[in-house]
């Protein structure tokens, strides 16, 4: 399950940047998707590592809910100058 969750990952963050380049996605489009992939696989991926223990997602303490939050945070706060670097380099700038 591991290697499908990190597949799917990868995926829909391909997915993201290759609709905002290619022009089928526009800059806001692109930021609600990257949102909902990275707060989709981190929340997975950390799922599975607490699997891994045994635990169940019901079972995380409120503190291990706010890390995962803290984390998903952290990482999009890259989305929006990734989607302008992407803009500034799509297919339509040549």
């Amino acid at each position: 399950m591991l290697l499908k969750t990190i597949e799917g990952y990868r995926l829909n963050i391909r997915a993201g940047i290759r609709g905002l380049w290619n022009g089928t996605w526009d800059y806001y489009t692109f930021l609600d998707q990257m949102s909902l992939a990275i707060e989709r696989g981190f929340t997975q991926a950390w799922y599975e590592g607490a699997k891994i223990y045994g635990i169940s997602p019901g079972e995380l303490t409120e503190e291990e809910h706010l890390r995962l939050l803290d984390e998903v945070n952290k990482e999009t706060v890259f989305i929006a100058n990734l989607g302008q670097a992407i803009v500034a380099n799509s297919k339509a700038m040549g």
